[in-house]
């Protein structure tokens, strides 16, 4: 990663908190820029993990529980169909360029197979996110399939980070591209807990792919941070272990929210990119003549509506803001309302 990319992040990172400082100072905030689910776990989850907790108290290796590894290559199984031994496929630092693959509004940002030929031929890895943040886009299942077949006919490893993968809405299809064709062990496969259930604070995700790349990066983790707390890896257990699954649930009150907030920007003529899945729309705030930090800026300290300009995710974004799912829809409502009164005084 070079320094310039690193300074980037930095900025990204100092204006965020810039304007979470500002915010603050608000009685009447409505966040509309958070990331981490908003909703609680669920008390079965927090019970299950402390039963577990009392009946036993045994130390995790750095990999990870084997019972919490077995539980997770089950689900894949069940609702994948994809195999993965749990003893040695679930869980070195490089250095390499980075290279943007663009994508636009035009196919509401979904990455296209003719965009990896053109821009990331040759490439050693590919890293998709999918659903993305921010743009809220989604590779159906047929687009995963179209993806696939173009990677096939390269040497490139895919990094597909899936932690949004059930939170997609209108009926589409999700399916992880380990599951394509001549996919299986060319994908390394990232997912969690912390979206999917609302367990942000437990902090427990996990990798499938590959047994040498697992024994990797285990060995890695073991002189970074060692494994994760037992407690959280019992909590992520019975996460999994719960008759009732949370999920349908929680994309339910998602999925009310994404359609209020649809909405409210269709109301206010601002283009926006269609959310397949995940917990964020990317919006263009152009045409009220000014970029989206100071829109964004401007928003806040007249209305008290915080939501985070696009320039945080690149340089070419000044024109975008992305906005979460992650407040109750009725203040949603309330948000659209003060910004409806503000775009009003603003000239096109």
């Amino acid at each position: 990663m070079t320094s310039d990319t690193v300074k980037k992040g930095e900025a990204a990172t100092s204006l965020r908190y810039r304007m979470m400082e500002l915010a603050s100072s608000r009685e009447d905030l409505i966040s509309l820029g958070r990331g981490d689910p908003d909703l609680d776990t669920s008390a079965e989850i927090w019970g299950g993990a402390l039963r577990k907790m009392d009946a036993r108290a045994d130390s995790s290796p750095v990999r990870g529980l084997g019972e919490l590894r077995e539980a997770i290559a089950r689900r894949y199984q069940d609702e994948k169909g994809l195999t993965f031994d749990p003893d040695r496929e679930i869980l070195g630092a490089a250095g390499g360029e980075i290279v943007e693959v663009p994508t636009g509004l035009n196919n509401d940002f979904v990455l296209q197979p003719e965009d990896v030929r053109t821009h990331a031929a040759g490439a050693k890895v590919l890293i998709l996110i999918n659903p993305s943040n921010p743009t809220g886009a989604l590779v159906d299942a047929e687009g995963s399939k179209a993806l696939a077949q173009e990677l096939r006919q390269s040497d490139t490893i895919v990094i597909s980070d899936e932690i949004y993968e059930s939170i997609v809405y209108d009926g589409k299809e999700f399916r992880s591209l380990a599951s394509c064709d001549g996919m299986r062990d060319r994908t390394i496969t990232l997912s969690g807990f912390s979206k999917t259930y609302a367990m942000t604070g437990f902090r427990v995700g996990y990798l499938l792919g590959d047994a040498s790349f697992i024994s990797a990066v285990e060995a890695l983790k073991a002189h970074v941070s060692g494994p994760c707390p037992l407690f959280s890896q019992y909590a992520a257990l019975s996460a999994l272990e719960q008759e009732r699954d949370s999920r349908p649930e929680f994309l339910e009150i998602y999925s009310g929210r994404r359609a209020e907030m649809m909405a409210g920007l269709d109301s206010l003529q601002i283009p926006y990119g269609y959310p397949g899945g995940g917990l964020f729309l990317w919006a263009d705030v152009s045409r009220f003549g000014m970029d989206a930090e100071h829109f964004c800026y401007e928003l806040l300290e007249n209305t008290g509506v915080l939501m985070f300009p696009g320039r945080s995710f690149g340089e070419r974004w000044k024109d975008w803001v992305r906005i979460s799912l992650l407040a109750p829809k009725e203040q949603i409502t309330i948000a659209f309302e003060r910004m409806a009164s503000f775009v009003t005084s603003l000239s096109p």
